[in-house]
């Protein structure tokens, strides 16, 4: 497996990857109506405009070269960088590549100049709450997630870097 930074020529293979995880990941978690209005076409167009306000991101590819995890981030509100994504490809959750991944971005991010990381997740989603908080993060906060007219809770994470 290696990690490699994402870039524009990644952006569709990536965003198709981002949108089949996030119809895995969250089933139960986000309305059925706005899993089926995902399409990668809308997720390549944030990766790009958000790639343009200086995110970055990494993908780790398997031997055949298939995208296997996906991370971005970007400045934050706060000054601290925002982790947006982070996702492993769902049968391989639990194998390691989230930890290298996560370890990779924020060196990334250190690079990128940010103290702290910051990031948004779904309370519901308790795996992905022990596994921030299995490397450093810390609940400070909660906001709001607006999805197609849908309203979601979020915990908010820190973590200095």
């Amino acid at each position: 497996m290696t990690i490699e930074p994402l870039i524009d020529d990644d952006i569709e293979e990536a965003a198709e990857f981002l949108t089949l995880c996030w119809r895995d990941v969250y089933v139960g978690i986000l309305d059925d109506d706005v899993l089926d209005g995902l399409t990668t076409a809308s997720r390549a167009t944030y990766l790009r405009s958000h790639m343009a306000k200086g995110g970055a991101g990494l993908i780790e590819r398997d031997e055949a070269r298939a995208i296997v995890a996906v991370s971005f981030f970007e400045p934050g509100d706060t000054g601290a960088g925002f982790i947006d994504k982070l996702y492993v490809r769902p049968d391989l959750i639990g194998t390691g590549l989230g930890h290298k991944l996560l370890l990779a971005t924020e060196n990334a991010m250190v690079e990128y100049g940010y103290k702290v990381a910051r990031l948004d997740v779904y309370p519901v989603n308790r795996r992905a709450i022990r596994f921030y908080e299995a490397h450093g993060y810390a609940k400070i906060g909660e906001a709001i997630d607006h999805l197609a007219g849908h309203e979601y809770p979020l915990d908010v994470m820190t973590k200095p870097l």
